[in-house]
């Protein structure tokens, strides 16, 4: 590896007049020049000395290799090459161009660089690390590939590297007129020159196409930008290549546009992977239809989660989708399920990378169809339920980091050993009032409405509740609390629960929590200590899903399975804990009375216990 100070130093140069952004495109176009002059075709020494300009040099490198035609046209710093700042870079990199065995690992050094000193590179190029990932479980290998957001071109790379010497033909689409500049110039440095790289947007203007349908490949993959909304959905109603046979997309987001297309840019016996964040795989409305359709044709045939923090510009978990129009017959009518959400990752600052070790794992998993508890499991796409795809919905870790517990790890074989009942089964269940701006907070109002933050230590805060004054035309009967009903809040990392105490009065849930009625054959307080135990939060946090506040479903709650033990022995252990920890508060009680007594003995004796007062 080049020495890491040299190229910061050299980059450094343009700190101030130049932004990253600026400093890949000059790197790249140095490394062109460079390559050019080592195999002869460039004088690199006379052209720094001429006044034929760098774009003129470029579009000359554009008439002599075809795979580069255009890139003049894509790179914003043409209209800054002739600047002191441009010149003096190229100069300093020419006396550096002796020491550089291979200008692809070079540039490969400077985007790395560049990706870890600024947020640019994630806005357009998938991480090594995806990649990698990726392309090892999809494996192409001679025949035709496409990526329709090629960003940096790093997929193409990996793909290559995958099919070794077999003969791989290359596709692809990217929006941004930069990035698809710089990927042809990446390519040609990396001397892969069967692809066919063209600019657009590939959800209103494919660029490849056959009549009145997209062309269809070997392999496809796709890393679509995330969190992109779709302004003109209904005009993918009349989608001339009829892209969306499952169904149009939402216009909140263009995740399953993207995935739409990449399937239909498979051919009959094609395999692709799409990288897709958390939502796509459970939003409701026009998405949930989509993915329902998709499940009854049959061509998913995994789902992986990864983990977080992959991206240098987002912290979002992502998930692979690997489709496969060609199952065989061991894996038709099922999907494989893996869960590599919490495997440890190494990285550096904000952006992590998934090890050699665990991406081999997933892999081998993937070829072999193991069953690994906790890992990977086969579902029936019959049990995918309402169209979640999300691997926690059927894939529970054996350890995770719960949020004001610390590290718990689970046993699943004596958790089977454990008597379990749904949770749905023993109470009934409301959903919370939904606090709008109308609704506001008056000392006169008629209702108390409980916040999460009225939740503290277990127990509700009634002091704390605020009034509300509310329509009277509201419905609010099925959000009113009595005593005994339980409270689970299911907004954020930390789940708080709570037992409406007697006496309670005008009290309404907020849609921050959902209300849990207790059966004669379950006790309040019995379920509290078990949603509160580290095996009840572990469980439930499985199920949060979103990316920006993670959220609990009222149905997973429903379906939560809690220890099925008999009423009378619940009131047993409830009597019998309740004591014990009444007692114990009693003692914590006198031991910080005696601890407050012995400060202020030192402080009598140190002469300052008369010059300040404590007010509790």
């Amino acid at each position: 590896m080049h020495n890491e100070k040299a190229l910061w130093t050299l980059l450094g140069q343009l700190r101030g007049s130049f932004s990253f952004d600026d400093a890949l495109e000059l790197s790249a176009v140095g490394s062109l020049f460079g390559l050019l002059a080592r195999r002869g075709e460039l004088d690199f020494d006379a052209l720094l000395s001429s006044e034929k300009s760098i774009k003129d040099t470029l579009v000359a490198a554009e008439q002599e290799h075809s795979c580069l035609q255009g890139i003049s046209s894509g790179l914003n710093i043409i209209n800054r090459a002739a600047s002191v700042e441009s010149i003096r870079f190229l100069c300093d990199f020419n006396t550096l161009r002796n020491d550089i065995e291979d200008y692809d690992d070079w540039f490969e050094e400077v985007l790395e660089l560049i990706s870890r000193r600024s947020r640019s590179k994630g806005e357009h190029s998938s991480p090594e690390t995806i990649n990698t990932a990726a392309l090892s479980i999809l494996k192409p290998g001679s025949g035709t590939f496409y990526d329709g957001a090629a960003g940096l071109g790093g997929g193409f790379i990996e793909a290559c590297r995958q099919a070794g010497d077999t003969e791989l033909v290359l596709y692809g689409q990217e929006l941004d007129p930069r990035a698809w500049a710089l990927a042809k110039i990446r390519l040609f440095l990396h001397g892969i020159g069967n692809v066919t790289l063209k600019q657009g947007n590939v959800l209103t203007d494919p660029a490849f196409t056959d009549d009145n349908h997209v062309r269809q490949f070997d392999y496809v993959f796709m890393d679509a930008p995330f969190g992109l909304t779709l302004p003109h959905a209904e005009t993918l109603e009349q989608d001339p290549y009829s892209r969306f046979l499952y169904g149009v997309p939402s216009r909140r987001s263009t995740d399953l546009a993207f995935l739409s297309h990449a399937l239909a840019s498979l051919n009959n016996r094609g395999r692709g992977i799409a990288v897709t964040a958390d939502g796509a795989l459970y939003r409701g409305g026009a998405d949930a239809a989509i993915r329902k359709n998709i499940l009854a044709s049959d061509m998913i045939e995994a789902v992986i989660a990864l983990p977080a923090r992959l991206y240098e510009t987002a912290v979002l978990p992502v998930n692979l989708i690997v489709f496969n129009k060609n199952k065989g017959a061991d894996r038709k009518g099922c999907i494989l399920f893996i869960n590599a959400g919490d495997r440890a990752a190494e990285g550096q600052r904000s952006r992590r990378v998934m090890t050699a070790e665990e991406i081999r794992r997933i892999t081998e998993v993937m070829e072999s169809g193991t069953d690994v508890p906790g890992f990977s499991k086969w579902i029936g796409t019959e049990e995918v339920k309402e169209g979640n795809l999300l691997p926690s919905r059927y894939l529970v870790a054996s350890e995770a980091v719960i949020a004001g517990i610390g590290t718990v790890r689970v046993f699943p074989e004596q958790l089977d050993q454990v008597k379990r009942v749904p949770l749905k089964e023993r109470a009934e269940f409301f959903s919370g009032f939904n606090v709008v701006s109308r609704n506001k907070e008056s000392d006169q109002g008629k209702y108390r409405i409980v916040k999460i933050s009225d939740v503290q230590d277990g127990r509700l805060n009634l002091e704390n509740v605020t009034r509300y004054a509310i329509d009277n035309n509201a419905k609010v009967e099925k959000y009113q609390l009595a005593a005994g009903d339980v409270i689970l809040s299911i907004r954020g990392q930390a789940l708080k629960s709570a037992v409406i105490p007697e006496n309670s009065g005008d009290l309404l849930l907020s849609q921050n929590f959902v209300g849990i009625r207790c059966g004669p054959r379950l006790h309040p307080e019995f379920l509290k200590v078990y949603l509160d135990s580290p095996l009840g939060q572990f469980l439930l946090t499985s199920k949060l899903s979103g990316t920006t506040v993670p959220t609990l479903s009222r149905k997973d709650v429903e379906a939560l399975e809690v220890p099925d033990v008999p009423i009378g022995d619940q009131v047993k252990v409830i009597r019998s804990y309740s004591s014990k920890k009444a007692d114990i508060e009693r003692q914590m009680k006198e031991l910080e009375r005696q601890r407050q007594e012995v400060n202020r003995e030192i402080y009598r004796q140190m002469g300052i216990g008369d010059a300040f007062g404590l007010t509790n």
